[in-house]
């Protein structure tokens, strides 16, 4: 019996060694591959977090880096928590107002936030001579250019800060007008606007105000009026801070400001719950970029 008990704990004391070396061995592995991927990245497809990690760092100190992740991390949680509409919308402002906070901090000259001159130019006939809503405006350079062709546009944001930069940089041009909005209604009456641009705005909302935003898009546009819409592509994501600490491209979901990320199929459905008809792409692209037209 005393040999049978001896062998019992020679084999306990080696599997115990074993899980150790083993356990050694794997994280060794785990730190060679992402050593590598750090030195030599993915080609041509998604940078690792550790070269994100690091430019972010550059730029802000990593301590402010991680502060902010923080801070998004814990809108992000309220938002995703958060049933009633009515203090999500308020959510919304106190967060813009953190991160108008924290961009004049650190990045003062900074204000192509969400502005894609090659998409607007790409689908500019969309918008010539139309009454254009540019919803999710930022610093109003995404207005100023779709004035240039449109008829009129209407530039809608919830940032004060960004509204009023806005409207002291540009708002003297006759055929362009500034709004604040603090609600997900949009505030224009049913089947006034001929055309709506937005760019990076959908992913920083809950879906059930992203269902919503859009049937109200659906509301004030004209028949055969039209959305150009453009959100990060979920399957490349996460394309908020989170990408910066953690690996893109690999299903992880947004932790930070952006609540959710969107394939072109999760888009197109929502837009035909909303009412759109058709809901076609430009052309392959990384994102997703696409028109839904109301019928």
């Amino acid at each position: 019996m005393e040999e049978i008990a001896a062998q019992t704990r020679q084999m306990k004391t080696l599997k115990r060694r074993f899980k150790s070396i083993f356990s050694r061995i794997k994280l060794r592995l785990i730190g060679a591959l992402f050593k590598s991927l750090y030195v030599f990245g993915f080609r041509g497809v998604t940078p690792f977090y550790f070269n994100n990690s690091l430019a972010l760092s550059k730029m802000l100190g990593f301590t402010n880096a991680k502060n902010l992740f923080k801070l998004e991390r814990v809108y992000h949680e309220l938002i995703v928590g958060e049933k009633n509409q009515a203090i999500r919308e308020k959510l919304y402002i106190a967060f813009n107002i953190a991160l108008d906070h924290f961009r004049g901090a650190y990045f003062q000259d900074k204000l192509d936030w969400g502005f894609n001159k090659k998409y607007i130019l790409e689908n500019k006939n969309l918008f010539l001579n139309k009454t254009v809503l540019d919803f999710g405006c930022g610093y109003g350079l995404s207005t100023e250019l779709l004035g240039k062709f449109a008829k009129f546009v209407y530039g809608l944001d919830c940032s004060q800060v960004c509204i009023d930069n806005a409207i002291e940089r540009i708002g003297h041009i006759d055929n362009i007008s500034f709004q604040l909005t603090n609600g997900m209604r949009l505030p224009y009456e049913e089947a006034t606007i001929d055309a709506i641009y937005s760019n990076d705005v959908i992913e920083h909302l809950h879906v059930d105000d992203v269902l919503f935003h859009l049937k109200e898009a659906h509301r004030v546009l004209k028949p055969d009026g039209v959305y150009l819409i453009f959100t990060p592509d979920r399957n490349k994501g996460p394309h908020d801070i989170t990408g910066y600490f953690w690996p893109m491209g690999c299903g992880i979901p947004p932790l930070g400001a952006h609540i959710n990320e969107f394939s072109f199929e999760d888009l197109s459905s929502l837009l035909k719950q909303a009412g759109f008809s058709d809901c076609i792409i430009p052309e392959p692209r990384i994102d997703v970029l696409l028109v839904a037209k109301k019928t």
